[in-house]
C-alpha cells in the first residue's frame, strides 16, 4: 500500500480496503488457488486490523494518518 496511497492522494481518487478487522469472513487468507503457485508466495492481502484492534502493519497506518491530514 506504500506504493499506492500516495498515488491515490495524489490524483484524488477514492478507495477502501475491503477487510477492516480480522474476523469470521476470514478475508485475510489466502485464497486456496494461491498456494497452487510456487511464484506467490508473497502477502497477498490482509486485514486493516487484526482481531484485538492493533494494526497490521504500524507503518501502513503511519501512512494512512499522513495521507489523510488535510
Amino acid at each position: 500500500m506504500a506504493d499506492t496511497l500516495p498515488l491515490f492522494k495524489e490524483k484524488d481518487v477514492a478507495c477502501y480496503h475491503w477487510g477492516l478487522v480480522q474476523g469470521k469472513t476470514q478475508t485475510w487468507l489466502p485464497w486456496p488457488d494461491i498456494a497452487h503457485h510456487p511464484e506467490n508466495t508473497g502477502l497477498w492481502f490482509h486485514d486493516v486490523l487484526m482481531a484485538d484492534g492493533r494494526p497490521y502493519h504500524e507503518e501502513e497506518m503511519a501512512l494512512v494518518q499522513t495521507l489523510s491530514k488535510g
